[in-house]
């Protein structure tokens, strides 16, 4: 049976969902922009994002076969097919979710290690948090696929066999994945607070970078609708559950895209989104020059205190292809 959207509940989610993902590619596109603008070639991370936006694409798809389903209707509406069919869905819903998580933010500390990278600190810093990613993708995917044993537990309540508590493995992901998007705005922070810039600069591009409380604030909303989902009512309650891990990824996505979406307009519009006290007059990426400050050191020095000039060639490179640097920055100390 086809259901159509008339009940508010599976209307409204769908418009929101497919607006966060419009904005997820309109924040794309303007990343790859910035990119064609600056004629910088592609990077891992932005392979990895584009990767994510597909994956978005597949559960937007698989959201709204669910809603043809009976998805946001109560449960006495919904016929028991169209019941199993909805939970058969949400399985691969789930590991898409996963999947595109662990992609985006893995982008971003690739990102990070790209202008950070050379500082020792930052990366045993950057490693740690790559690896809680990692293994918080790899719990979710394994929650699904080990959750009901048989498999066919999972749609088939009445088949024999034992499931875990979803409830105990909901919070213990869910916490996990929220204190990955702390620990993702923490990591550039120390070597943003080492800049020799005044407080006003600092405080913004601090700002920047710390973008993604709303993805944390996202992902708070999201466990807390799965955990008060009611179980006796799953296809009304599961709707929102399904909206939450859309717009969890969208936010960090679009999140990610920031810093090359200010750039973008940093070069298409420099005198209005450029700062004259930055030494902009009229150069678009003189005005981006302030930037790179956070990541340049100007006599770093290994663990055996020889000086490391080549690395710090390396990082400005890395600072001029992403459009943030034209001249040699002033050092900063390491943090």
């Amino acid at each position: 049976m086809k259901y159509d959207l008339s009940v508010g509940t599976a209307r409204n989610t769908l418009i929101v969902a497919c607006v966060f993902t419009g904005l997820a590619v309109i924040a794309t596109i303007l990343r790859i922009m910035s990119k064609r603008l600056r004629k910088a070639r592609l990077m891992v991370d932005d392979f990895l994002i584009l990767t994510a936006l597909a994956l978005l694409f597949a559960s937007l798809g698989i959201f709204a076969s669910g809603l043809t389903s009976g998805l946001g209707r109560h449960l006495r509406d919904v016929q028991r097919n169209d019941f199993v069919k909805i939970l058969k869905l949400t399985l691969p819903f789930r590991i898409l979710y996963g999947l595109e998580m662990t992609l985006v933010k893995m982008a971003i500390i690739t990102f990070y290690f790209r202008l950070f990278g050379s500082i020792r600190s930052f990366r045993l810093s950057a490693y740690f948090v790559a690896i809680l990613v990692l293994l918080c993708g790899a719990t979710v995917i394994l929650e699904v696929l080990l959750v009901c044993i048989p498999f066919s537990k999972n749609w088939n309540v009445e088949k024999q066999g034992t499931c875990m508590h979803t409830r105990e493995m909901y919070v213990a992901t869910g916490s996990v994945n929220i204190a990955t998007d702390i620990l993702l705005m923490g990591l550039p922070i120390p070597y943003i607070l080492s800049m020799r810039i005044d407080l006003k600069r600092k405080l913004g591009i601090i700002a920047m970078f710390s973008l993604g409380v709303f993805n944390t604030a996202v992902s708070i909303l999201r466990m807390r609708t799965l955990l008060m989902n009611n179980p006796q009512d799953l296809t009304f309650g599961l709707a929102r559950v399904y909206v939450w891990s859309i717009l969890d990824p969208c936010v960090c996505l679009i999140n990610a895209d920031l810093p090359m979406i200010k750039t973008y307009f940093m070069l298409v519009a420099p005198k209005v989104f450029g700062s004259a006290s930055d030494g902009a007059s009229g150069n678009a990426r003189q005005n981006m020059a302030v930037l790179a400050r956070i990541v340049v050191p100007g006599e770093h020095r290994d663990v055996n205190g020889s000086n490391t000039d080549e690395s710090e060639h390396g990082q400005s490179n890395a600072l001029a292809e992403e459009g943030l640097i034209t001249t040699r920055p002033k050092p900063f100390e390491e943090a």
